[in-house]
């Protein structure tokens, strides 16, 4: 995970300076062709882009350097280690986080019909699921 870290890192902090330098319209079409995103069609591409870039792009960049995982602890052997339950929620079509949760040995719960943006891709999906890990 430390190499990722660095790695991680470098290509968040380029996408931040984009977010704060570029126009968000061509940083979002560029951003949404990232891996984690392949699960996205074309007018899906379209909706998020012209959604997203009514945001501010230094906001995005603070946002963006505060939450990026290359900047977080390595939690993996602690979650693995709990005496709680631990309940993963991602897209089924969300091969990199589904894969990350795999390695946790926790309640993993796919969201049906969803990638990355599980919660945007089947929201009635996410609150049933949510609804349930509740009612437990």
């Amino acid at each position: 995970m430390q190499r990722r870290g660095r790695r991680g890192a470098s290509n968040d902090s380029a996408w931040a300076e984009r977010f704060r330098r570029e126009p968000l319209e061509q940083v979002f079409a560029d951003w949404y062709q990232q891996p984690v995103f392949a699960s996205l069609n074309a007018a899906q591409r379209e909706s998020l882009v012209a959604l997203r870039s009514r945001n501010n792009g230094a906001t995005l960049a603070a946002m963006l350097q505060a939450t990026s995982l290359a900047a977080q602890a390595d939690l993996r052997a602690s979650l693995q280690a709990r005496d709680f339950p631990f309940h993963y929620l991602c897209g089924e079509r969300d091969a990199k986080f589904r894969a990350i949760a795999q390695t946790l040995a926790a309640d993993l719960h796919l969201i049906h019909h969803a990638g990355h943006n599980a919660h945007r891709d089947n929201p009635a999906a996410v609150i049933a699921c949510l609804a349930q890990i509740l009612a437990s």
